[in-house]
């Protein structure tokens, strides 16, 4: 398993060591951890050149629905 060195302020560092503690993790495994969700949870390869690639007719941007009773306060 590779290593790193990192260097942080003592805020942050007081942070880390405060949400470790209360997940019962090593610091270095909730880093890693919390590393890990933020590459998982990324938009896929390629997802935005989607947009715009189909070319038919039926698809289309939907009218912006009337909000005529909502500045009354009035639920739906």
């Amino acid at each position: 398993m590779a290593q790193l060195s990192l260097y942080l302020d003592n805020t942050i560092y007081e942070q880390l060591t405060e949400r470790a503690k209360a997940a019962h993790k090593s610091k270095s495994l909730y880093v890693s951890e919390s590393l890990q969700r933020s590459f998982d949870s990324g938009w896929r390869e390629g997802f935005f050149d989607l947009f715009g690639s189909i070319k038919d007719e039926s698809f289309r941007v939907p009218d912006d629905p009337a909000f005529s009773g909502d500045e009354k306060g009035i639920r739906l």
